[in-house]
């Protein structure tokens, strides 16, 4: 995909390990988009069934995306700017980098 056009960004589904015993379990639900709420709490949401193409493995717009798990062209990801060398800790990289991609991938 980032072949076809530079400007994608490729995200995994993320499948989870159990911090307990280290138990393999697959993400839950069909593939879904990052959003946030109110508190900018990182939230799953379901693709509106009018965004869902007829192969689930076609790619989809997505408003939020993980901020350390994707694939992106190098030099785009300079462009854009980079990750913010202010953020100090983890929580804040999938806003500033899915903003940062938002207001610049269609210039």
């Amino acid at each position: 995909r980032i072949a076809q056009n530079r400007k994608i960004i490729v995200c995994p589904m993320i499948d989870v390990i159990d911090h307990d015993n280290f138990g393999y379990d697959t993400q839950a639900g069909d593939a879904m988009r990052g959003a946030f709420d109110w508190e900018m709490y990182y939230k799953r949401i379901p693709i509106p069934p009018e965004l869902q193409g007829d192969d689930p493995s076609e790619p989809f717009e997505s408003p939020v995306m993980a901020g350390g798990l994707f694939s992106v062209d190098r030099k785009w990801f300079w462009e854009l700017g980079g990750y913010d060398t202010g953020l100090e800790i983890w929580g804040g990289e999938q806003y500033e980098i899915s903003f940062k991609v938002n207001t610049l991938s269609n210039r």
